[in-house]
C-alpha cells in the first residue's frame, strides 16, 4: 500500500525550477502511508498548449522490497512508453502476467504494480476491468498526452482530484493532505459536503469537503487532457461498480461461497511481510481467520478488547481463535486510548469522517503495526449478504411510510425527547434512530438508520446555496439530493432488498467504511486487505435472490450457515454489535470543556452555511442530557478544528 500524488498542467509557471520543491511536501503530506522510499517524475510542457506532469510517489513495500520503486514504466522494447503510479494489491495478476507475456512484455520486477503499467500500454482504459483487487492509479502517456485517474469498483483506495489555475490545472493525492500541500491550492469550505457529512457521516464522491476539489469514484476512470485553448477537460468512463452482475445461481450456493471465499483469503496472504487476520468473533472475521487457517502453519490474530464491559467482545474472539490453533494478540482499548485517539483525529489534516468507531479502528490498526504490515480484515461482508439490521427495520417503515408526515414528525420529536443511555446503541437511541429517518424519503432514509443526521434535518441545520460550477456539473456534484438521484438512478432494479444493497454497497461501505479503514491503516503504514469484497465473492452475492439473504429479523443466512458448519455455535447465532464507544458520556464528561471552546461562537461563525445559535442549542440539549446528538456534534467539532487548521 503506498501513497500518490502529483500535478498536470497547461500552465508553464507550475514547471519552473520550483516544481521539485512544489512536489517534495506533497510527497510529504503522504508519508505515512508510505514509509519504505519516495519516487519522483516531471515532464515539462515542450510547447506552449502541451501538457507537463509531475508525479510523486511514497511506497509502503510489501511484495519485492528490494525493487517496485514508482513512477514505473510501461511499454516493450523500442516502443512509446507509460508511465504509473499505483497505490494498492492487484489479485488478478496470474492471469495478467499471462496475457502480457503473450504480447511480449516482460515483467522487470515481482511488484503486480508493473502490471498495471504494461497493460495500460497494452489496452488501455481496457484495462481496469481486468484488474481484481483494490487500487487506485494514475496513468501518464505522453505521446496521447492524456492522464488517467482510476479507482478500484468497491472503493477501498481513495484518489482525490483539485481544478485549479482556471481549469489549467488538475492536482491528484490519495488524501486530501497533498492536495493541500500544492502552493496553487487556495481552500474554500463547501456547505454541500458540510451536509452530507451531518447526514451520513462522511462525504459521497465526488464530493469533498472542499470546494473544487472532488473525489474519484469507485469504478470511474478520468482522462485529462487540454483543449486547443490550453483548458483541461475531464471525460468520465465508468466501468465497474460495486454490485456486479451476478448471473446465474450456483446449485449449492453454501459450497460455492466456501470455495470462493477461501480462494479470496489465499489471494490475500501473498506478502513478502509480516501479516495478521483482524479478528472480531463475529461471522465475517470468523470465516477469513478459517480460511487463512487451512493455508498458513501459524497464522496470527489480532482482535481488540475494551476495557467497558458493555462494549466488549473480546471473549468471542478468543473462543474462535482456540478453536482454529491461532496465535493470538488482544490490543486493550481503555477511556484514556479512545480520548488519546480522539484528539490525534482532531488535528488531523485528512478529510473529516463522523464515525466514532474511527477511533477503535484507529487504536487497533495502530498496534497491529506495530508487529504487522499486512492486516487481512472482515469488511464488506453486510452490505452484500443483508446483514444490517437496517434491512429488517426498512420493511417496517415502508409500512409507517403511508402514515401522515404529521404523525412520523410528531412521533421522531416526542422519541427525540427521551433521556438516552449511554451504553452501547440502547434502545431509545435506536428507536429515536428509526424515527428520525421516517421524516426521509425511501432510499434517504435507510442512509438516515446507518449513519447521522436525517437528511431533513441536515437540510435544515445547513445553508448549502452555492453557485455551482461546470466541474461541478460534469462530475455530478450539484447538491446532496442531485448526487442521490442519481445515484438511484443507476441502482440495479428488481427485489427492494437487492436495491438496498446496492445502495450501500455504493454509499456507506465505498465513502464511509472502507475510507474509515484506509484512514486508520494508512496512518500507521498497515495494509488491510478485505476478501469479503473479492468480485467473484460479491458476485455471487448478487446471483441469489433475497429470501436466500434474509429470513424475517435475520440476515447473512449463507454465511452464518458456513460459520455454523465449522465454529463456534455463538459466532453464527450471535447479533451484529460493531465497535462501539462511549462518546456521548464523553462530550458531557472529560471532553466538555473543549467541545465548548471549539464550537464557540467565534468558531462556527468562520464556518459557512450554519449559525452558531442552532450549533448552541443543539450541544445544550446533549450536555444537559436532554437529547444524544454526539454524532452531529463530533462532526461539527472535527469540522470546525480541521477548518482552523486550513486556513491557518
Amino acid at each position: 500500500m503506498c501513497g500518490l500524488t502529483g500535478w498536470i498542467s497547461t500552465d508553464p509557471k507550475r514547471f519552473g525550477d520550483e516544481a521539485e520543491r512544489s512536489l517534495r511536501p506533497m510527497q510529504l503530506a503522504i508519508r505515512h502511508r508510505g514509509p519504505d522510499g519516495m519516487g519522483a517524475h516531471i515532464d515539462r510542457p515542450t510547447t506552449e498548449r502541451s501538457l507537463g506532469v509531475a508525479m510523486g510517489f511514497a511506497r509502503l513495500a510489501i511484495r519485492d522490497t528490494l525493487h517496485g520503486a514508482q513512477p514505473m514504466i510501461g511499454g516493450r522494447v523500442g516502443q512509446s512508453t507509460v508511465l504509473s503510479t499505483v497505490n494498492g494489491e492487484i489479485y488478478s495478476e496470474a492471469e495478467l502476467d499471462v496475457a502480457l507475456e503473450a504480447k511480449g512484455y516482460r515483467r522487470r520486477t515481482k511488484c503486480d504494480a508493473e502490471l498495471v503499467a504494461h497493460g495500460a500500454h497494452l489496452w488501455s482504459d481496457a484495462v481496469w476491468p481486468r484488474l481484481e483487487g483494490m487500487f487506485a492509479a494514475a496513468i501518464w502517456d505522453p505521446q496521447a498526452q492524456s492522464l488517467s485517474l482510476s479507482r478500484d469498483e468497491t472503493g477501498m483506495k481513495p484518489l482525490y482530484v483539485a481544478l485549479i489555475d482556471d481549469g489549467k490545472t488538475a492536482i491528484w493525492g490519495s488524501e486530501l493532505g497533498a492536495i493541500l500541500a500544492h502552493p496553487g491550492v487556495r481552500p474554500e469550505l463547501d456547505p454541500r459536503a458540510l451536509r452530507a457529512l451531518l447526514w451520513l457521516d462522511y462525504i459521497p464522491a465526488p464530493g469533498s469537503l472542499l470546494r473544487g476539489v472532488y473525489k474519484l469514484p469507485p469504478g470511474v476512470r478520468w482522462r485529462i487532457s487540454a483543449d486547443t485553448q490550453g483548458i483541461l477537460t475531464v471525460d468520465v468512463q465508468r466501468w465497474g461498480a460495486p454490485t456486479p452482475v451476478g448471473g446465474q445461481a450456483p446449485a449449492d450456493p453454501l459450497a460455492e461461497l466456501e470455495r470462493r471465499l477461501e480462494a479470496a483469503v489465499v489471494k490475500r496472504l501473498v506478502s513478502d511481510v509480516p501479516l495478521c487476520v483482524f479478528l472480531s468473533g463475529g461471522v465475517d472475521s470468523s470465516l477469513v481467520a478459517l480460511m487463512a487457517s487451512r493455508h498458513l502453519e501459524q497464522l496470527n490474530t489480532v482482535s481488540i478488547r475494551f476495557e467497558e464491559s458493555s462494549f466488549d467482545e473480546s471473549r468471542y474472539a478468543r473462543e474462535v481463535a482456540s478453536q482454529l490453533g491461532t496465535r493470538h494478540h488482544e490490543v486493550l482499548f481503555r477511556a484514556d486510548d479512545g480520548l488519546d485517539a480522539l484528539r490525534r483525529w482532531l488535528a488531523s489534516p485528512s478529510e473529516p469522517l463522523a464515525d466514532p468507531s474511527l477511533l477503535v479502528t484507529t487504536h487497533l490498526c495502530r498496534h497491529a503495526s506495530e508487529q504487522f504490515t499486512v492486516a487481512i480484515g472482515g469488511d464488506g461482508g453486510d452490505e452484500a449478504w443483508l446483514g444490517y439490521p437496517t434491512f429488517a427495520a426498512m420493511r417496517l417503515g415502508s409500512l409507517l411510510q403511508k402514515t401522515p408526515m404529521a404523525l412520523r414528525t410528531g412521533l421522531s420529536g416526542a422519541l427525540n425527547r427521551l433521556s438516552p443511555g449511554d451504553a452501547n446503541m440502547p434502545w431509545v437511541e435506536l428507536a429515536q434512530r428509526f424515527a428520525r429517518g421516517l421524516t426521509d424519503q425511501h432510499l434517504a432514509r435507510h442512509l438516515t438508520w446507518i449513519g447521522g443526521q436525517s437528511l431533513t434535518d441536515s437540510m435544515a441545520l445547513v445553508d448549502a446555496q452555492v453557485e455551482v460550477s461546470d466541474w461541478d456539473r460534469q462530475l455530478g456534484w450539484v447538491s446532496v439530493t442531485q448526487w442521490l438521484a442519481e445515484l438511484s438512478s443507476r441502482l440495479p432494479t428488481g427485489p427492494q432488498a437487492l436495491t438496498e444493497s446496492a445502495l450501500l454497497s455504493h454509499t456507506y461501505l465505498a465513502d464511509g467504511v472502507l475510507q474509515k479503514v484506509d484512514r486508520a491503516s494508512m496512518a500507521y503504514g498497515l495494509e488491510v486487505r478485505a476478501p469479503w469484497l473479492d468480485r467473484g465473492v460479491r458476485q455471487l452475492a448478487c446471483s441469489l435472490e433475497p429470501r436466500q439473504h434474509r429470513r424475517g429479523r435475520r440476515g447473512k443466512l449463507l454465511p452464518r450457515a458456513l460459520a455454523d458448519r465449522y465454529l463456534p455455535a455463538h459466532v453464527a447465532r450471535r447479533a451484529k454489535k460493531g465497535f462501539g464507544v462511549p462518546l456521548a458520556a464523553w462530550l458531557r464528561g472529560p471532553l466538555r470543556t473543549e467541545l465548548s471552546s471549539d464550537l464557540a461562537p467565534e468558531s462556527i461563525e468562520a464556518i459557512p452555511g450554519i449559525e452558531h445559535r442552532d450549533v448552541s442549542a443543539l450541544m445544550d440539549a446533549h450536555l444537559t442530557g436532554r437529547a444524544n446528538h454526539h454524532k452531529t456534534l463530533l462532526a461539527l467539532w472535527r469540522v470546525s478544528r480541521w477548518w482552523a487548521t486550513i486556513r491557518s
